[in-house]
């Protein structure tokens, strides 16, 4: 793992306090990906498939690769919900 990989895990390591290693594991893999909201672009960070703030939790099976533009846009909408809102542009 790159510097670079393993400062964003050591932070989000002490940003969330309560991530267990596999779900920094599967975020430093998702990192690797091209982001999930169908851009094109190379993920830059994970994003919760289910936000936190409607009770989704830090677990590597809510988590999603995306690039920072669309993390941003998407705010507290689920996935599904981001990309149907799109399609109906």
């Amino acid at each position: 793992m790159d510097r670079m990989m393993q400062r964003r895990a050591d932070r989000a390591q002490q940003y969330r306090g309560r991530s267990d290693p596999e779900t920094l594991e599967y975020e430093n893999i998702l990192r690797r990906d091209p982001c999930s909201y169908l851009c094109g672009c190379d993920a830059t960070c994970t994003d919760h498939i289910m936000p936190r703030i409607e009770g989704g939790p830090d677990h590597w099976s809510n988590f999603t690769a995306s690039c920072q533009r669309h993390n941003g846009f998407k705010g507290s909408k689920s996935l599904l919900e981001y990309l149907l809102a799109q399609l109906a542009r």
